[in-house]
């Protein structure tokens, strides 16, 4: 998708949402989950806004210029992030392409690389890790009760 400029919102011409949309299928095609866990880890994201104590966290995360200090600045960050998935998938051509950032080619193919082996947390592949030491415990705990 390029030069989407019909699909903005309060455009006359699409629907309301059909960028986003767009956008999200782009990243679903490459990995079906990538919309899921981009969706997630927003959402951790912004639930870190009222605690302050998880800052210095995003700081060294995302190696931010200057330290997070309000709520405003996690908000910042990420409409950065999110105008980031957006670009990439803007210029999710099959070659290199350098007019605003420098980005691969099939950007979008190579920003999911790394969600490959991370679970969504509703998947099972998550739950089964936990469940063998979660019911050993209680398995135990069970038998010094009797």
């Amino acid at each position: 998708m390029s030069a989407p400029i019909l699909y903005f919102k309060d455009a006359p011409s699409a629907p309301e949402n059909a960028f986003g949309d767009i956008c999200t299928e782009d990243f679903r095609k490459q990995l079906d989950k990538s919309p899921a866990l981009i969706r997630e880890s927003f959402e951790a994201m912004i639930s870190m806004k009222d605690r302050e104590e998880t800052w210095s966290f995003l700081d060294r995360t995302f190696n931010t210029c200057s330290a997070i200090e309000s709520a405003h600045d996690i908000e910042y960050l990420y409409e950065h992030l999110s105008n980031g998935y957006l670009y990439m998938a803007m210029t999710d051509y099959p070659y290199p392409a350098n007019f605003l950032e420098p980005m691969p080619a099939w950007p979008v193919a190579e920003s999911v690389k790394p969600f490959i082996d991370i679970p969504l947390i509703n998947e099972p592949s998550i739950i089964e890790p936990i469940k063998g030491k979660v019911f050993s415990m209680a398995d135990r705990l069970a038998e010094k009760l009797e």
